[in-house]
């Protein structure tokens, strides 16, 4: 309890709440014949997302300032 009043000041707002149809989601890890949790794949999924659109991928600095993360390959 200490601790989460600690960080609520540096915790981040939530801003939306989405909701999904997952059902084919869920039935593409079955159906590829190896056992993957759907936490994988969904953590897989949203990091080929992020490769393929490096541009999406920002945050805002600390003076509130949206900032680009720029990789080198």
């Amino acid at each position: 309890m200490i601790a989460t009043e600690r960080a609520g000041p540096r915790m981040a707002a939530l801003h939306s709440l989405v909701g999904l149809d997952v059902t084919t989601a869920r039935n593409l890890p079955a159906a590829s014949g190896r056992p993957v949790s759907f936490t994988a794949f969904v953590v897989a999924s949203m990091a080929r997302a992020a490769a393929l659109h490096p541009d999406a991928q920002t945050h805002r600095n600390w003076r509130g300032c949206l900032a680009v993360i720029t990789t080198s390959t």
